[in-house]
């Protein structure tokens, strides 16, 4: 919780979130997955998958906080 996905995010992955991100927040899509690497605390990568869907209420539009 002290974190955020950026700061454990490969670097070469930082990007690929991008367009899905534009995408969802438009609602030209409703969820997204994609495979990239989280860094560990030792330094090493790992592949994960993950899917992304937003949280909001009814009738509200999808953002950040």
């Amino acid at each position: 919780m002290a974190t955020t996905f950026r700061a454990i995010t490969h670097p070469e992955d930082l990007d690929l979130h991008k367009e899905k991100t534009r995408m969802l927040r438009s609602g030209e899509i409703g969820h997204y997955s994609l495979e990239k690497r989280y860094l560990r605390k030792d330094g090493e990568s790992i592949w994960v998958n993950i899917t992304v869907s937003p949280l909001w209420k009814p009738g509200e539009r999808p953002g950040r906080k």
